[in-house]
């Protein structure tokens, strides 16, 4: 479980856009004032587990069934060691190569600017 002073915040002017790092950087970069409604969230990373190794063997066994038919129903017959290490082999290449640059802000709240919040901002 995250300590409180753990989570990444996301902050946005309109709910929808959470581009600032921080309510000062918001205040700074927006045409805020004091007592206007904000929003705050928590980001919550992607993981690169886009695509297993059960997507890759269906679509195998798919189109071996498109080419043979009945005669492929068993194809591909593939060992638990083998979707194993076909998993991991995913893994690893997702995570080098299809890390997402993008994030989902969960926890969102309203949050209204103190005037002590924009002075802050504004030094």
């Amino acid at each position: 479980m995250s300590k409180q002073s753990d989570v990444q915040l996301a902050w946005s002017e309109n709910g929808e856009d959470f581009t600032s790092e921080s309510l000062c950087e918001l205040i700074e970069n927006g045409e805020l004032q004091p007592g206007q409604t904000i929003y705050v969230g928590e980001v919550k990373y992607h993981s690169t587990d886009w695509i297993g190794a059960d997507d890759v063997i269906d679509m195998i066994a798919d189109r071996g069934y498109d080419e043979g038919g009945e005669y492929a129903e068993c194809f591909p017959d593939v060992s638990e060691e083998a979707q194993a290490e076909l998993e991991a082999f995913l893994a690893a290449w997702q995570a080098k190569h299809c890390a997402p640059s993008f994030f989902q802000v969960i926890n969102v709240k309203e949050h209204v600017i103190t005037e002590e919040e924009y002075a802050e901002a504004k030094k």
